[in-house]
């Protein structure tokens, strides 16, 4: 169904809340897509009965799997800004992991870099992948590093302690102070913290990151 709204609080492309009200008094939350039609903004809402439906100024995302997760918010932002999409329209899958193509182009969409990097060493990135530009500008900016010299390894699940690594070279990158380190000795894994990795589980954990 397309909810008119009057454009005041409601912006095209964007989601908003919206309730559905059934004739008994039960009350469902969704979301729906402003869009324009016929010169004018409506709401597309999905649903499998007609209803009331309350169209509230609340910006959301549209993934069905998130409103209930405990990352929902960092969700909504990401998706917001333009950071992480989802696995499909309608499905963000928040607990599946995260490769290491992904998080060097998430960090890529936030440094949104003003040319193209096309320098590295990885067989295994090719040109034309949604992940080739960002490989390429973390490499030349060192915010990473292959597996070995000739491979990148994409699509390979990134640790923790991986992730708190790059975003503290990242941070670095930015100018950013990562003087400031916690105390992780009270974590009872703190010996399984690779040497390298050390320094920047400190930084993450001090800054709330991890």
């Amino acid at each position: 169904v397309d909810v008119p709204v009057d454009g005041k609080g409601h912006n095209e492309g964007k989601h908003y809340k919206v309730h559905i009200v059934s004739a008994d008094g039960k009350i469902d939350t969704t979301f729906g897509k402003c869009v324009s039609k016929g010169g004018k903004l409506v709401i597309k809402v999905d649903t499998t009965h007609l209803s009331s439906f309350i169209v509230t100024d609340i910006e959301t995302c549209p993934f069905g799997d998130v409103p209930n997760h405990w990352a929902y918010e960092a969700v909504k932002y990401v998706y917001a800004n333009s950071l992480m999409q989802g696995t499909d329209e309608a499905t963000f899958a928040p607990d599946e992991n995260m490769t290491r193509a992904m998080l060097v182009t998430v960090l890529y969409r936030m440094a949104n870099p003003e040319e193209k990097a096309n320098n590295h060493n990885f067989a295994d990135v090719p040109e034309g992948q949604w992940y080739s530009d960002a490989v390429a500008w973390a490499s030349e900016n060192g915010i990473v590093n292959g597996i070995t010299s000739t491979e990148f390894a994409p699509d390979t699940d990134i640790s923790r302690e991986q992730m708190a690594l790059i975003i503290y070279r990242f941070a670095k990158m930015q100018g950013l102070d990562v003087e400031d380190k916690a105390d992780i000795s009270n974590f009872a894994d703190t010996d399984d913290v690779s040497d390298w990795a050390l320094d920047a589980m400190k930084w993450a954990n001090k800054t709330e990151l991890v």
